[in-house]
């Protein structure tokens, strides 16, 4: 896996430069760069290098039918922050508070599970 290259989003994603502050050793291809996880999945199917999504975006069946292989890693600094931001007029907050539920439910286990409603 050291001769992969590292395939990312384009520039001014969030994801791409969070990928490369974990992954500062590796090198990375800049002559491809995709709009979309979906995107990076299926070059990484293609055969054109490896990348890093996050954990909520594994969809195991459909990622193992393309010929991907997921790996966890164990850089501690590799976390992101989610949020569930909704209009103060939302009519439905148990909605909401049950969306925030089934997240949670999907973190890994190491995962700092906590959900805080701001006001």
């Amino acid at each position: 896996m050291e001769h992969e290259k590292l395939l990312l989003l384009t520039d001014g994603h969030c994801l791409r430069d969070q990928t490369l502050s974990v992954c500062s050793r590796v090198v990375t291809d800049s002559t491809i760069r995709a709009t979309s996880l979906d995107t990076l999945l299926g070059l990484v199917a293609g055969g054109h290098g490896i990348t890093l999504i996050p954990t909520l975006a594994i969809r195991e069946a459909w990622m193992s039918e393309i010929g991907v292989v997921v790996r966890p890693i164990s850089e501690v600094r590799a976390h992101r922050k989610i949020n569930l931001t909704v209009r103060k007029s939302n009519l439905r907050p148990e909605l909401i508070d049950a969306l925030g539920q089934l997240i949670l439910a999907e973190l890994p286990d190491k995962s700092a599970k906590k959900f805080k409603k701001i006001k």
